[in-house]
């Protein structure tokens, strides 16, 4: 889906189709970086949290002349008790994140998953015993 009907879907699930004023982009992805500049109400901001590749296109002319101001984050520092507190309280199911398993004989395969992000993968877990 392209990043503009992406953004159209998003909208569709805000009362009255108005896109958010903050949107947060947590995957580094390319198309989700992208999405996230298209989803941005006008006069947003867009925060960049996720870290992928060192280059990403961006659609800059739409971001300035939509007034969407695009942040960074590092946002690792420190946040490791406060996730762990929150998948184990249950307030936080990250079960659904993983969408791939693999034994350890498999881990080139999952690590070919990961890298092209096949098969709809989100987080790809390597089981290193029985």
């Amino acid at each position: 889906m392209a990043p503009e009907d992406a953004a159209e879907e998003i909208a569709k699930l805000y009362e009255n189709n108005r896109k958010p004023d903050i949107t947060l982009e947590c995957s580094g992805a390319e198309a989700s970086v992208r999405t996230g500049v298209f989803a941005t109400h006008h006069g947003g901001v867009l925060v960049c949290i996720g870290i992928g590749p060192n280059d990403v296109k961006v659609p800059l002319v739409i971001a300035g002349m939509h007034e969407v101001d695009i942040k960074g984050i590092y946002c690792y520092a420190n946040c490791y008790p406060t996730a762990i507190s929150l998948i184990a309280t249950g307030k936080i199911d990250a079960k659904p994140l993983v969408t791939h398993r693999y034994k350890l004989q498999e881990a080139v395969k999952a690590f070919e998953t990961c890298k092209n992000q096949s098969d709809g993968a989100i987080k790809v877990m390597i089981k290193c015993n029985e």
